[in-house]
């Protein structure tokens, strides 16, 4: 994992009576990339959908994913990382015409 795109996630909270953080990156290749070694096989979430790139993740993947190098934050970092890679992933779509959701 590149220093420079550190891979966050943030607090467990409670939706629907379930436990679920958010894994982000501001390089999202780099976040599919670690999602993958992780072994989290959800589909990352995409705008319009959502308002930010992510992956919805289980107690038990937020652990595999705080091992691997995932840094713990708190809400202000993981929504600064978001928005970088909403900015990022909206540039590329404008200048690849990438379908909605990303991948092609």
């Amino acid at each position: 994992m590149p220093d420079n795109a550190p891979i966050l996630v943030d607090a467990l909270r409670l939706h629907d009576g379930k436990s679920w953080c958010h894994m982000v990156c501001s390089d999202l290749a780099t976040l599919d990339a670690f999602a993958a070694e992780i072994g989290v096989t959800s589909y990352r979430q995409m705008p319009p959908k959502v308002k930010f790139p992510h992956y919805d993740l289980t107690p038990a993947a937020r652990d595999r994913a705080i091992a691997a190098g995932a840094v713990e934050s708190d809400r202000g970092d993981v929504i600064a990382a978001a928005h970088h890679a909403r900015r990022s992933y909206e540039l590329a779509r404008a200048q690849k015409a990438l379908p909605l959701g990303g991948r092609r």
